[in-house]
């Protein structure tokens, strides 16, 4: 974190996931509040710091066979601080599995932490709903979490797909923005018999907002 900028507020790097530094006043509402972001860079500095990290790899897997693997460390098995890999992979987890998706987790690592993962993401499970809804509401069959040690989880398979890519016809665009709600419309017209006799060009790309709302309060 970085010396206060404009306005007394401190200037983050948003690179990396935010290190959240505790408020010396604390709310009572917010007592209980801590997010995953704000534990992995501290989690990452106690494991270096003792010297004795190990491998904690996370990859899912999706239906057309591609693969995202996300590496990490974690404390070893048996360490005092063990324990602190329970939370820290579970929450990995759901921030890798919203944005990147897949029907199958394979977590390598400590066999405590992928045991942790494979409970928590069941039907009966602290992450049921998740469970439920990338599996079966998702990707059309059953969410599964595959434990295994870190050297064997496959690796990344990304592949690119090319989307839309129509330049005829018409389209409709959603911008939600800041400030605005806004639907655009894109259409490719013909001009009308009297613009055409005007010497305006017979097809011409034109736009037309069909909507718009402000949300400033």
């Amino acid at each position: 974190m970085r010396a206060p900028a404009r306005g007394g507020r401190p200037e983050v790097h948003h690179a990396r996931w935010i290190q959240v530094d505790r408020p010396e006043t604390r709310s009572p509402a917010r007592t209980r509040v801590q997010t995953g972001r704000a534990r992995e860079p501290r989690i990452q500095e106690e494991v270096a710091a003792s010297g004795a990290g190990v491998p904690l790899v996370v990859a899912l897997e999706r239906l057309d066979g591609s693969l995202s693997r996300y590496d990490t460390v974690a404390f070893p098995e048996g360490h005092p601080r063990a324990d602190a890999n329970l939370r820290y992979a579970e929450r990995l987890v759901k921030f890798l599995l919203w944005p990147r998706g897949g029907w199958r987790a394979i977590v390598g690592g400590p066999p405590s932490v992928g045991e942790h993962i494979r409970r928590v993401y069941a039907a009966d499970g602290e992450r049921s709903f998740d469970y439920h809804f990338m599996g079966e509401q998702v990707h059309g069959r059953q969410f599964k979490v595959t434990r295994c040690a870190a050297q064997v989880v496959p690796a990344s398979r990304e592949a690119g797909q090319h989307l839309g890519r129509h330049l005829d016809g018409c389209r409709i665009g959603f911008d939600l923005g800041a400030s605005d709600l806004k639907c655009r419309r894109w259409s490719t017209a013909r001009r009308s018999s009297a613009r055409r006799s005007c010497g305006s060009r017979s097809s011409r790309p034109t736009r037309r907002i069909i909507g718009r709302r402000s949300a400033r309060r």
